[in-house]
């Protein structure tokens, strides 16, 4: 497919290794006050953490949460900051949830946990993808650089990364440092932000894409890979697609340089892996049954090398 646009595409690539994440505890904040209390409060729960998902809890910061007066407790609830890799993260929040998990069971702080809920910062990806990214680059770039020929500006990424892309006309010089400045302000919610140096693009880009297709019967609908061609080389696909992007802020003219065509899987990896916490034996059972349609032609049973 081809993306068509009119003067130069300049791109930022962005990250967001250690997300800032929040830690809400129904538990009166007369809890951690004094020095003494607040230090064994944080020691605890960072080894909790590190111990429940390998990781160690950076930067924590404990306040006092009012909720906007509508706290539990006259002293306010305990606010926890902290940095935590967005994978760990998630692992806290499912073990916060689950009575039986490690830092319900086993945590210094078990006690409090079934009244704590971890907020996790919304993904650097997901953010560069809103109307309000987009409004506040402009607002900021019109501020610092009321000159800057801008044209557009679109933000893309997945999880904690994402790319920066601006267009611009013609022969333009780029003020990197004021852009980049920009990007930081309008992200402030994500103070570690790393930023690499600026990339032109052509005008014009092609794709080439490949997409994985599992034939099954849904709803009493079949859908296959046969299907899937169809769409993909149906006179409309390139509209639609078209309409899609543009309400994601993608003003582009897409065109079919090639048809579409399917081929069947040859080759299929499988990887397991564990981290080994908890009861988890250091070698796990593990069984890969193989299909042939609704025929079974393959069975695969592994065992551990202590059984």
């Amino acid at each position: 497919e081809k993306q068509m646009a009119y003067g130069t595409w300049v791109r930022w690539a962005v990250a967001d290794p250690a997300p800032r994440h929040s830690l809400k505890v129904n538990q009166s904040f007369t809890m951690v006050r004094g020095k003494e209390n607040l230090n064994k409060f944080v020691s605890k729960l960072s080894d909790d953490i590190e111990n429940a998902v390998g990781v160690k809890p950076q930067r924590i910061i404990v306040s006092a949460d009012h909720r906007a007066g509508q706290a539990t407790f006259r002293a306010g609830c305990i606010l926890v900051e902290l940095t935590l890799p967005r994978k760990e993260a998630e692992d806290v929040c499912l073990q916060l949830q689950n009575d039986r998990s490690f830092l319900r069971m086993q945590g210094k702080h078990r006690q409090i946990y079934a009244d704590a809920k971890l907020e996790l910062l919304t993904p650097l990806g997901d953010r560069l993808m809103t109307n309000e990214f987009a409004d506040g680059m402009v607002a900021e770039l019109r501020a610092k650089a009321p000159k800057f020929p801008v044209k557009e500006i679109l933000g893309v990424g997945s999880g904690d990364t994402g790319t920066v892309a601006i267009l611009m006309t013609g022969g333009s010089k780029v003020p990197k440092a004021v852009v980049k400045q920009a990007i930081a302000t309008t992200l402030t919610d994500y103070p570690d932000l790393e930023i690499d140096n600026p990339v032109e693009c052509p005008e014009e880009l092609t794709l080439d894409f490949t997409i994985d297709v599992i034939t099954t019967t849904r709803g009493g609908v079949h859908y296959s890979a046969a299907d899937v061609v169809d769409e993909l080389n149906d006179s409309e696909f390139n509209r639609k697609l078209t309409s899609v992007l543009a309400k994601r802020r993608f003003d582009v003219q897409i065109e079919s340089s090639a048809h579409a065509h399917s081929r069947s899987l040859s080759q299929l990896e499988f990887f397991l892996e564990w981290d080994g916490k908890g009861d988890v034996p250091e070698g796990p059972e593990g069984m890969c049954l193989v299909y042939t349609g609704s025929d079974l032609v393959q069975l695969i049973d592994w065992r551990s090398g202590h059984e």
